[in-house]
């Protein structure tokens, strides 16, 4: 005979998403917002899951999980909430066009969201695990809205927030962009507001490029700042241009400085390493330095022709010592031999 503690003992489950079973028919006359909530009455622990269509630029899975390739599983139980998206070793992304969302219900309501590619293999744990059938992106993505708690900073509530953020954000629905914009905007949490313009710039295309563009008009300069990086991460390619806007007429220093960063990192073409060139004689002190720095960063040495220049000509004492430290840590010949030059002066 089998004894209570053997019936009621739980092990851990592992399964591709697409093979959860679904929800009853009849579950399926609710909506999802009444689904959840008639769950967190039933006061159990639980995860509740449903598929959408997904946006993700690869196969979105956990980036520390077991495993590894294929056999790689991602556990629910995880503190990590890192998402990795798989490419082919030729950098084309794997597509996987569903996405499973997984609302865990704790007393008092949920309080976290996961997100997996349909085709990522989940460790479900020792909970139960719940699919809702034909669940809509767009319901799901108003569902996910009312989770961004755009006040409280709270440890808790920053985890759902940020986990629902990035759910919508990688909805393949039209809503999303509209929510991502309205966060960033009108959050009054710094760190929702910035990881909304990160999404906008890095999963949502040209209407998130749009966003991001509509965006540079606030008068918060630190979030301008953010908002280099949002463009440094879009595909669209305007992004590129509308950087170099920002570091050559943005009214903060430091916001020019910070787009300087980003066209270093990102530098290809000959106009790009004019921009931060001509930044070397900006009028703010700070953005003159980041110019320098920005010139050590371009790829491939270009930039120390220009450092050695900087170090030989520029009127300001402290951009010249600027330009002879990055010299120095650049290790170039170039630089090496420009060093022995002055030392044999």
């Amino acid at each position: 005979m089998t004894s209570n503690n053997s019936r009621n003992r739980r092990t851990a489950v592992i399964l591709p998403a697409l093979l959860l079973v679904l929800a009853s028919p009849s579950a399926n006359a609710e909506d999802l917002s009444s689904q959840v909530e008639r769950a967190v009455k039933a006061g159990t622990s639980t995860w509740l899951t449903w598929r959408v269509p997904s946006a993700a630029d690869g196969i979105a899975c956990c980036w520390n999980g077991k495993g590894s390739g294929e056999s790689k599983t991602c556990s629910l139980e995880s503190d990590s909430y890192g998402m990795n998206m798989s490419r082919d070793r030729d950098g084309t992304p794997q597509i996987d066009t569903g996405l499973m969302v997984y609302a865990h219900l704790a007393s008092g309501g949920v309080d976290k969201i996961r997100i997996f590619s349909n085709s990522c293999r989940v460790e479900t744990g020792n909970e139960n695990v719940r699919a809702i059938a034909g669940v809509a992106a767009a319901e799901s993505v108003a569902y996910l809205e009312t989770l961004v708690d755009r006040s409280d900073e709270g440890r808790a509530a920053k985890r759902r927030s940020d986990g629902a953020l990035m759910a919508i954000a990688l909805h393949d629905e039209g809503s999303a962009d509209r929510v991502l914009e309205h966060v960033a905007r009108d959050s009054d949490t710094k760190s929702l507001r910035e990881s909304a313009a990160f999404w906008l710039g890095s999963t949502r295309e040209r209407p998130g490029y749009e966003a991001l563009v509509r965006l540079r008009s606030s008068d918060d300069a630190r979030f301008r700042q953010h908002l280099t990086f949002a463009f440094s991460q879009s595909k669209v390619a305007e992004a590129k241009a509308t950087l170099i806007d920002m570091a050559r007429n943005d009214p903060s220093g430091k916001v020019r400085s910070q787009a300087l960063f980003w066209i270093a990192q990102k530098a290809q073409k000959r106009a790009d390493a004019d921009v931060i060139r001509s930044a070397v004689d900006d009028p703010d002190a700070e953005v003159k330095k980041q110019a320098v720095f920005a010139l050590s960063q371009i790829p491939n040495g270009e930039g120390v022709p220009d450092l050695i220049r900087v170090a030989r000509e520029n009127k300001s004492r402290e951009v010249r010592k600027q330009a002879m430290f990055w010299l120095g840590q650049s290790k170039d010949p170039r630089a090496m031999a420009f060093f022995e030059k002055i030392l044999s002066q």
